[in-house]
């Protein structure tokens, strides 16, 4: 179930790696077809992290399910789980991206460490002002989303399998999402539907039923799995097809909800030809230091170009290269050397090393 889903997770972290391609090198190749697949796919690179929120909340379900409702897990230990899991690698690029906030500093020294602050606690999604959320390795306010989740998933997970009724309440939390972006509009549409953490808890809510619901599933056969999984992806590629027509307040918020929730479903069984591939142990690895990748990326992204413009003028497609080789190498070094020995090391030291497993 799980080895298909962690590979799809570098796919949708390129994504969001050619997003911000585009913010730092617009318009690297002037042909028409690569601006056709930058203006439909890449500036979508958002839909990355909408992918990732969901497949958190199905992940968690699948690893953490029966623990809690077997009380096999206290909430300490699951919050220590998943501070080990995220915390290391979010100081240490905190840290790498503290040079870039140099000037922040010099410029005003009160807002800089409101900053650091927020980002050392993992609350600045909460402030809606760009430059605290946004503030040193600003993809960050993703990770303090995800402990505002990871804080609430015991509770969720809890409420919606005591009694099979409750998941009617969470899905209707799902479609009030619509109505509140329908009466809101475009007020704000960044930050109130892609980073505020109040209503993207949604995505990881939708994670949990998806889990809910892929347990009642039924076996199918090797060649239906594999129509299936192409048809989701092409779903996921309709919809990208026609993002141009849909408001982007929608897009940051559900439109995608509905591909990213197939593609999760289908390959969860691990049944088809696409999941097969997906499960060679290479797309694994590069699954396992998604995390990593994602987090690295965008100082990556800056640094060359910084250093591009200071010592030699490269060709954009070769700064694109030289970034995404880079950002490979540096995301297995610390997955490696940092990520997994700490996250062990922070269990060992804070958890109950019985009831935790490295996830």
């Amino acid at each position: 179930m799980i080895k298909p889903l962690t590979s799809l997770r570098f796919f949708f972290a390129l994504l969001v790696f050619f997003m911000h391609v585009s913010f730092c090198f617009p318009a690297a190749i002037n042909a028409s077809w690569y601006l056709q697949i930058e203006n439909h796919f890449f500036k979508e690179g958002f839909v990355g992290v909408g992918f990732f929120f969901t497949l958190s909340g199905f992940i968690l379900s699948y690893s953490y399910e029966k623990k809690i409702l077997n009380s096999d897990i206290s909430y300490k230990d699951f919050l220590v789980a998943r501070i080990a899991r995220i915390y290391p690698l979010h100081i240490v690029t905190m840290l790498l991206a503290a040079p870039l906030m140099l000037s922040d500093f010099l410029h005003n020294k009160i807002l800089w460490l409101v900053k650091l602050v927020c980002n050392l606690l993992l609350v600045q999604s909460f402030i809606s002002y760009e430059h605290v959320y946004s503030s040193f390795n600003m993809v960050s306010w993703s990770l303090s989303d995800e402990m505002f989740f990871y804080a609430l998933f015991p509770i969720l997970i809890f409420f919606v399998s005591r009694n099979a009724k409750n998941k009617y309440v969470l899905i209707s939390l799902l479609i009030l999402v619509p109505v509140i972006v329908f009466l809101l509009g475009d007020h704000r549409p960044w930050y109130n539907f892609y980073i505020n953490p109040f209503l993207r808890v949604t995505d990881f809510i939708l994670g949990i039923l998806l889990y809910k619901l892929s347990k009642q599933a039924k076996a199918i056969s090797f060649a239906k799995a594999s129509i299936l999984e192409i048809a989701a992806i092409g779903l996921l590629i309709t919809f990208f097809s026609i993002n141009a027509y849909i408001p982007e307040v929608y897009r940051y918020s559900c439109f995608y909800w509905l591909p990213i929730a197939v593609i999760i479903f289908i390959f969860s069984m691990s049944k088809g030809w696409l999941s097969n591939i997906l499960s060679s142990k290479y797309l694994v690895l590069l699954g396992e230091i998604s995390f990593a990748f994602y987090l690295l990326h965008d100082l990556v992204l800056r640094g060359v170009k910084i250093a591009s413009k200071r010592f030699y003028q490269f060709d954009s497609v070769v700064l694109i290269i030289i970034s995404l080789v880079l950002t490979i190498a540096l995301s297995y070094f610390f997955h490696k050397r940092v990520e997994l020995p700490m996250n062990i090391y922070i269990k060992k030291r804070w958890a109950n090393r019985k009831k935790v497993q490295v996830s």
